[in-house]
């Protein structure tokens, strides 16, 4: 049978070379999903993969191959940051420095530690799962990388005390 064949490809084309575009043709990962894949990705780079792909009638992997692949991008996890104003910096920063001379001077002799838990109702980030897919990280797309928390959320605090 390659006898046969590599004969064909000869009689055939002049040569026997293999010919290309053979296999299965390309559906899901065309260069018309591609375009649409980046217009929605463009527009909410936040976007789970799950959910474009049912939105676009494709499969996840499809959907994951074209922004790997097509499109360079790769899943970044959202960063959990304080959103802090300039007077609350620099209020930490002055505390620091006071906290700092005080240890250095021995002020710190009955210091109590305390095991707290907050709960709190805000944004919930899972870093695992929740993505952002972008080129690279660099400080222009920070503000799509970032989830911010607000300095007094409502919130519950659970407290136990130990010296």
């Amino acid at each position: 049978m390659f006898v046969y064949r590599t004969i064909t490809r000869y009689n055939d084309t002049g040569s026997i070379k293999k010919r290309h575009g053979g296999g299965h043709p390309t559906t899901a990962t065309s260069s018309e999903m591609v375009r649409k894949v980046k217009a929605r990705i463009e527009r909410n780079p936040r976007q789970s993969t799950v959910k474009l792909a049912k939105s676009l009638n494709v499969s996840a992997r499809s959907i994951g191959r074209i922004l790997k692949n097509k499109l360079q991008l790769k899943p970044y996890k959202l960063q959990k940051v304080q959103d802090l104003t300039l007077a609350q910096k620099a209020t930490r920063l002055e505390r620091a420095k006071n906290l700092k001379h005080l240890h250095v001077g021995g002020m710190l002799e009955n210091l109590v530690f305390s095991d707290e838990k907050i709960f709190t109702v805000q944004q919930d980030v899972k870093k695992q799962n929740d993505r952002v897919w972008l080129k690279c990280k660099s400080n222009d797309n920070l503000d799509q990388r970032i989830a911010l928390r607000k300095h007094a959320p409502a919130s519950v605090m659970l407290t136990s005390r130990f010296h």
